[in-house]
């Protein structure tokens, strides 16, 4: 089940449905919480990467903070069964396999016997590229109680067409994509968790609809509390750059997921939006909330990356919608909502993730 615009695609009956289960699984104060990491080194992309001392103080704040952290297969049993997990649950997961999640973060989770999922794309791996690690390195942290797990074949921006590819050539390609990163994973580890990291936190509706067909738990990279009705694209707090500090860390650790019975995006004129891949046009997409009771939320705010505080559109008492104030930039782009919980020094947090091509309709290149 995805965020919830989804059900408003679907026929009246199964559309009831999908929001009642929505209404019912919405967690007053669901408090997983999903830390996501590339590299830890000072000799790395600095976007992508903490030092192994910014690392070391991370898991002293975790435990000083009396946080558990949790394994991937407990963390999948739970979201697929609807099951709650304990309060202050907290999963470390890294992405695409740097060689120095072996080198420099086994040891210190090893000391503390703290579980961790590696995402890992199968093809950077089998060609041992560059500060990749090595399936026999994969098979040692698997030894250590590490779960490996699916980031694709190939780490592609997966929303994206191939030039003259058909909508049903491009998911032909991407179920390639998942299925055969999962056997690969599987034959060279013994693992199969079915958990599948979207590269670079990309995903639309379509992308979304396979991974949950395919039987797949989906992890983005959209920060905020996840709830299980996120369970095919559940955020997570990506940690690097400018975002390493323990004092960011305790902040995040502390976020609920928001309880709303769905989001809606909206266009710039109010058409609804089947997602958050906005064509080259589209400038200030609109994020609605749809509750029972929105007087639970008088604080509710978002703030829009690289801009600052939304406008807080026209309320009533079970909607509320929040505008980028300027024209959203190519490349992606964060809608972060935030409100205080009943909890002192908590905060419900849920981001919606955009991502938006040039006007020629191509896209922003990556950083380095």
């Amino acid at each position: 089940m995805y965020s919830g615009y989804q059900c408003g695609k679907w026929a009246l009956g199964r559309r009831i449905l999908c929001l009642a289960a929505l209404f019912i699984l919405a967690p007053s104060a669901h408090s997983l919480v999903i830390l996501q990491y590339h590299h830890v080194s000072t000799e790395t992309p600095a976007a992508t990467s903490i030092s192994p001392a910014g690392f070391k103080a991370h898991l002293e704040q975790i435990e000083r903070s009396g946080y558990r952290v949790v394994a991937l297969p407990e963390v999948l049993q739970a979201l697929r069964q609807r099951a709650p997990l304990p309060d202050k649950a907290v999963l470390i997961s890294f992405d695409d396999g740097s060689k120095s999640v072996l080198t420099a973060a086994l040891p210190l989770l090893k000391a503390k016997r703290w579980p961790f999922v590696v995402f890992v794309s199968t093809e950077p791996v089998t060609q041992q590229q560059t500060n990749t690690l090595s399936w026999d390195d994969l098979r040692a942290l698997a030894d250590q109680g590490a779960a490996i797990a699916n980031h694709g074949v190939s780490h592609s921006h997966m929303i994206r067409r191939l030039d003259g590819e058909t909508q049903a050539q491009w998911r032909a390609r991407m179920e390639v994509e998942i299925l055969a990163a999962e056997a690969k994973i599987e034959a060279e580890t013994g693992q199969s968790h079915r958990a599948f990291a979207y590269p670079y936190g990309e995903f639309s509706a379509a992308l979304v609809a396979l991974v949950e067909e395919l039987g797949f738990v989906g992890f983005g990279q959209h920060s905020g509390a996840p709830a299980p009705r996120d369970i095919a694209a559940l955020p997570r707090f990506p940690f690097g750059g400018n975002y390493v500090e323990v004092e960011d860390l305790a902040l995040k650790l502390r976020s609920l997921a928001l309880p709303f019975d769905r989001v809606v995006y909206l266009g710039e004129e109010g058409a609804g939006l089947a997602d958050g891949v906005l064509a080259p046009t589209e400038g200030r997409p609109i994020v609605q909330y749809v509750a029972e009771n929105l007087a639970q939320f008088p604080d509710l705010a978002c703030y829009v990356s690289r801009q600052g505080a939304a406008d807080k559109l026209a309320t009533s008492a079970t909607k509320v919608s929040f505008q980028a104030q300027k024209v959203l930039k190519p490349g992606r782009t964060r809608y972060n909502c935030t409100a205080k919980s009943g909890e002192p020094g908590r905060y419900y947090w849920h981001s919606s993730p955009f991502i938006k091509p040039n006007a020629d309709g191509s896209w922003a290149p990556e950083p380095n």
